[in-house]
């Protein structure tokens, strides 16, 4: 079925990329990462919901500093965040793909607003990308020290019924 795809369209012939992955070494990295997926999945829940309870608190007092320019007005800016919905859409994706301290407007005064955005956005940081980042790398690095000692107890027994 494959080759039929490549055959009539010829953009799926970066699939074939994916042959590399005979080599061990990708197979462990893989294998590591595919171990623990449960308790990546829960991590990941764990993740989406601390952002849901950062949305809730955008939604309910920084509603007003979410803007991003307008194309059309070059002096305007255009509200983002006029639902909850559309409030965790954007916490999501400025959050995780951006810095949301450079989407937020900070005040050039510095008052209980600013404040806010600055807590807001130093929170966010610190609890979601470095904690939460950190606790998927510890999950796959520990993965890889199993998959490594499993390895070694798995040589040593054949190297001991071997002799």
């Amino acid at each position: 079925m494959l080759s039929i795809v490549i055959t009539i369209y010829g953009y799926f012939y970066c699939i074939c990329l994916l042959h590399i992955m005979i080599d061990d070494i990708l197979q462990q990295v893989l294998k590591s990462v595919t171990k623990n997926g449960t308790s990546l999945l829960w991590v990941a829940a764990l993740g989406l919901i601390v952002m849901y309870i950062y949305n809730v608190g955008t939604f309910a007092y920084l509603v007003n500093e979410f803007h991003k320019p307008d194309p059309e007005e070059p002096g305007d800016n255009v509200r983002f965040c006029h639902s909850l919905i559309q409030c965790f859409i954007s916490v999501l994706e400025y959050g995780l793909l951006d810095t949301l301290g450079l989407t937020v407007d900070l005040p050039t005064k510095f008052n209980e607003t600013a404040f806010r955005v600055v807590f807001f956005d130093l929170t966010f940081f610190i609890i979601v990308t470095t904690i939460g980042l950190n606790i998927v790398f510890g999950i796959v690095v520990d993965t890889f020290s199993e998959l490594r000692d499993e390895g070694r107890k798995i040589g040593k027994e054949t190297a001991l019924s071997a002799s």
